[in-house]
């Protein structure tokens, strides 16, 4: 699956592009990766994948953005947000060649897993990311600074 830095950029893109909180886009595009908290389980001894692995399909990722968007006060505008961001991680998951077995779209109601193999991963998709990262941040930047932001208040 493509690195944190590919899921985060392009989340931050989308988020400008779509004119959402952009923050909220950017958590929403690596929320379906806490399936990398086994990692430090491992450490430790202990296999946490087969409870960290429904984080990293469709619906077990909107299930724990609508848990997170219920903390905030516009949380339908939240939850929306984070959906955004969980729809480019899984975009991007699904195109990749050989490095994952495959997306559980259906999951809980099917183990198949689904893969597109076109893109290969390496050094210049996350420099590619990086790069219209940083030119639509000059962008955006003079765009919105003549306008206000919105904040998102916690309840």
């Amino acid at each position: 699956m493509p690195d944190w830095i590919t899921h985060t950029t392009i989340g931050w893109i989308a988020g400008k592009v779509i004119k959402m909180e952009v923050g909220l886009v950017v958590l929403g595009s690596i929320l379906p990766d806490l399936v990398k908290i086994n990692h430090i389980a491992l450490w430790f001894g202990m296999d946490l994948y087969s409870l960290f692995n429904p984080f990293h399909t469709p619906v077990g990722s909107l299930l724990v953005a609508g848990i997170l968007a219920l903390f905030f006060v516009d949380s339908i505008k939240v939850f929306l947000a984070l959906s955004i961001g969980i729809t480019t991680h899984f975009l991007l998951d699904f195109f990749l060649i050989g490095l994952t077995k495959g997306i559980q779209f259906l999951f809980p109601f099917s183990w198949e897993r689904w893969r597109f193999n076109e893109i290969m991963i390496d050094y210049r998709i996350t420099a590619l990311a990086i790069i219209a990262a940083v030119l639509g941040y000059i962008y955006w930047y003079y765009k919105d600074s003549k306008k206000g932001r919105t904040e998102y208040k916690t309840r």
